[in-house]
């Protein structure tokens, strides 16, 4: 099945530490996926987003926090279904 990647990233000021105001390194990718169907065509939305954790607190043992990038909400939480594929379901059923 093709596959879509959307990233999302913290924006720069957001990229400096909460407790000391070092600047964050990423440490991962936190991925989600989501089926979305397109009238005869379906692809998987492969969510993307960039984790970040401060080396100063890492490294002075005050313990980093690990900030990730915020996505939009989704209609059903937990859920793989986008908003459009629930719609087209919704509806066939009723069809």
């Amino acid at each position: 099945m093709p596959r879509e990647v959307i990233e999302y990233d913290l924006s720069e000021d957001a990229k400096a530490c909460p407790c000391c105001q070092g600047e964050l390194h990423a440490i991962g990718i936190e991925t989600s996926e989501q089926l979305e169907i397109i009238p005869k065509q379906v692809k998987v939305l492969c969510h993307e987003r960039k984790k970040y954790a401060c080396r100063h607190c890492e490294n002075h043992g005050e313990g980093s926090k690990i900030i990730t990038a915020l996505m939009p909400r989704q209609p059903l939480p937990g859920s793989i279904a986008t908003a459009g594929t629930l719609a087209t379901i919704s509806t066939q059923k009723i069809s």
